[in-house]
């Protein structure tokens, strides 16, 4: 009720003009703010404090728009450099999201490893589409719990020299996993 008052006041256009409330943003932020998610989602992210909600909801306000547009809002309501990697990170996710659902686990799995899981949270709860939804569950759930069997030992006894290829290498395994 706040921000839609302060909505109807003008005073969210003075901070931005792209800055808006509406029943889309109302709606997201009444699940947010009421409740745990699913069980599978606590083991993800933890519980969700009231910190944790607060991010949440600024991630979700700033989503819609552009990364430009989110950065000069996060800059002008100086969120802090975390909350700005998250928001950021969040859009340029949610513009490769389309067609997630089409996509293999192991290009999944990399658009989201890098994603903060509080970031995922958020664009999980602005997706409508089950699909979308489904795929970032199963990513949650299973595939970022995938790994290579064999280690950088394993490696270094097939004679290969230890340095950053053993990163490849494993990477390579895990997502043909």
């Amino acid at each position: 009720a706040i921000y839609a008052r302060l909505a109807e006041l003008g005073i969210l256009a003075a901070i931005h003009k792209e800055l808006i409330w509406d029943s889309w943003l109302d709606e997201r932020f009444h699940t947010i703010l009421s409740g745990q998610p699913d069980p599978y989602w606590i083991n993800f992210i933890g519980k969700i404090e009231q910190k944790e909600r607060i991010n949440i909801a600024y991630i979700l306000w700033l989503l819609r728009l552009s990364p430009g547009i989110a950065r000069n809002i996060s800059e002008r309501l100086k969120l802090s450099t975390e909350l700005r990697r998250m928001v950021q990170s969040t859009i340029y996710l949610r513009q490769n999201l389309p067609d997630i659902e089409k996509q293999k686990p192991s290009v999944v799995t990399s658009l989201l490893s890098d994603i903060h899981p509080l970031g995922i949270y958020a664009l999980y709860c602005a997706i409508d589409e089950e699909a979308q939804k489904d795929v970032i569950s199963r990513y949650i759930q299973v595939w970022r719990n995938i790994s290579p069997t064999i280690s950088g030992h394993d490696l270094r006894n097939q004679g290969i020299p230890p340095g950053p290829v053993y990163r490849n290498i494993l990477e390579a395994l895990r997502y043909a996993w």
